[in-house]
């Protein structure tokens, strides 16, 4: 899934380059173990195939798990398209819904 889009940076005007840092997790569908990637391109397989993606686990201990998780990624040009998907092994679904902060860079 996309979860930023090629017009949504710089947010700030000057800013060449951003770089996520934080996953804020607001809620997630089960109490399960989430696997989730995310990367840098102009789609998911793109990201994957260049190698400009990062993981990271997080366990949620009930479906109103909420919680901060730093990520470190390498930083990207403004105007890259950011996407992101997650799996709960176990689980038929497993949505996870969360917000996104950013750094971002002069130069």
């Amino acid at each position: 899934m996309q979860v930023l889009g090629s017009d949504d940076t710089p947010a700030v005007v000057g800013k060449t380059h951003f770089d996520p840092h934080q996953v804020i997790v607001e809620d997630v569908e089960a109490a399960a173990t989430y696997f989730v990637q995310m990367g840098r391109g102009d789609s998911g397989a793109a990201a994957l195939a260049a190698g400009t993606y990062t993981e990271f686990v997080y366990a949620a201990a009930n479906n109103k798990s909420t919680e901060i998780v730093l990520v470190q990624t390498g930083r990207a040009p403004a105007g890259s398209k950011l996407w992101a998907r997650c799996k709960a092994p176990g689980q038929n679904t497993a949505w996870m819904d969360f917000y996104i902060g950013i750094h971002e860079y002069e130069g």
